[in-house]
């Protein structure tokens, strides 16, 4: 591969810029050491976090940071677009109910449909959220798009 398609691929890879790219790539170069650091975080990465099949935020090893905390409350919903927004969520130490991740937002001009997103396919499937909402249990669902950053 050459120079130029190596920062392609760190752009796709990563979602980052060409300017971030090359930084990378500079970065790699001139410190190798930086390969075993990074093998080891994608090790842990792929060994350890997943996506809960729940609630579809973060699972580490094999248990929900949220749908499986007690110390969360069961009857608060939020839905969001990306795991991201959980993060800049909890940062403000305001909402202390679960989550549901949609791995997207709603875009008819790009091809992005509700069937697209995994709320409308876990509600149509039947899934645990949806017998929650149906059964009364989640008394207050919040959907929520931050438009600044926090």
């Amino acid at each position: 591969m050459t120079y130029e398609e190596l920062i392609i691929e760190l752009k796709t890879i990563l979602g980052v810029g060409k300017k971030a790219a090359e930084r990378i790539f500079n970065k790699l170069i001139i410190n190798p050491t930086l390969f075993d650091s990074l093998e080891n975080i994608f090790k842990e990465i792929k060994d350890n976090l997943h996506q809960c099949p729940r609630c579809l935020t973060l699972m580490h090893n094999n248990f929900c940071l949220f749908c499986h905390n007690d110390l969360r409350d069961q009857t608060k919903l939020c839905v969001i677009s990306s795991f991201y927004d959980v993060v800049k969520i909890e940062a403000t130490k305001v909402f202390n109910g679960v989550y549901h991740v949609l791995n997207g937002e709603i875009n008819v001009k790009n091809g992005i449909t509700p069937d697209k997103l995994t709320f409308y396919f876990n509600f149509v499937e039947n899934s645990w959220w949806n017998k929650k909402i149906i059964n009364m249990t989640i008394w207050k669902i919040i959907l929520f798009k931050i438009m600044i950053l926090l």
